[in-house]
């Protein structure tokens, strides 16, 4: 297949999505929904890392790259994977294990490091403060979301549409490439 006929599969291929979708409103909606869900934790997401790296600039605990940057990408992508769109609501139980997991990390973290200390450290860097309790939002943010994402029985059967219209998608798709 060469460029050309890549595109134009391609082309045809968004247009049948687009077909599909505007067949089915209330599954495009779904997909709209999810889509905001991701954006609304994405902005979350990057505000507490840039938060999160004031912080550590602040306390003079300096910059890396891998850690400070790299991370919240890399979290950011598997968030969009486990929100997943265009998926089935069975990969949205990963974030009931996000929540506990957080949970437990924040508990940890305040045991080991802030107990004791925390009034104090929040006097001296304000910015601490505001990403602790960014941070204890984060597992009731994930256990909020999964909750929505997978306890309505309406929601699971959305997500499962979605998941067949893909695959209906890409049988199609094979179907136009075998052509």
């Amino acid at each position: 297949m060469n460029k050309e006929e890549r595109r134009v599969s391609k082309q045809q291929l968004a247009e049948e999505k687009e077909r599909m979708y505007n067949a089915d409103p209330e599954v495009k909606h779904w997909i709209k929904t999810k889509r905001t869900i991701f954006w609304a934790l994405a902005v979350y997401w990057i505000v507490h890392a840039l938060l999160s790296i004031i912080a550590l600039q602040q306390i003079g605990a300096g910059f890396r790259l891998a850690t400070d940057v790299l991370r919240p990408l890399f979290q950011l992508f598997w968030i969009y994977v486990f929100i997943s769109p265009n998926g089935t609501w069975r990969v949205n139980v990963v974030f009931y294990f996000w929540a506990l997991s957080n949970l437990a990390l924040n508990f940890n973290n305040y045991m080991s490091n802030l107990q004791g200390y925390f009034q104090e450290a929040v006097a001296q860097i304000p910015v601490l403060g505001v990403v602790f309790f960014m941070e204890v939002l984060v597992p009731f943010l994930f256990l909020g979301i999964a909750c929505y994402l997978t306890i309505p029985k309406s929601h699971r059967e959305l997500s499962d549409r979605v998941q067949n219209m893909q695959r209906e998608l890409l049988e199609s798709f094979k179907k136009m490439s075998e052509k």
